[in-house]
């Protein structure tokens, strides 16, 4: 069991664990209805103390249904947009890319 981590986020929306890290995709709801999308890294190899190593504000996806992770990208999805991010270097992820223009991917 990962403790302490649903308590910290606003809206925890999707989440995708892959060997020791926790990717976690969720909503942080601003004042006067502002939403900002995330997504947050975390070592979980001691899961009773997930340690946040990365974290990055998604810029095209906006209320987030899924993530996933292949290789060194995570893939964070909305109905129309997919954010496309390098995390190879998991402290500083960056957006490698964005699709937008689906419709309900």
């Amino acid at each position: 069991m990962i403790r302490g981590i649903s308590s910290i986020f606003t809206s925890f929306n999707w989440a995708h664990c892959d060997g020791n890290f926790l990717y976690v995709v969720y909503t942080h709801n601003g004042l006067f209805g502002n939403h900002s999308y995330y997504l947050n890294i975390y070592d979980i190899t001691n899961p009773g103390a997930p340690e946040e190593i990365g974290k990055i504000e998604l810029t095209g996806v906006n209320s987030p249904v899924d993530v996933t992770v292949h290789n060194n990208y995570a893939y964070a999805a909305s109905p129309q947009h997919l954010d496309i991010i390098d995390i190879q270097d998991k402290t500083d992820p960056f957006v490698a890319g964005i699709c937008s223009g689906f419709s309900n991917i």
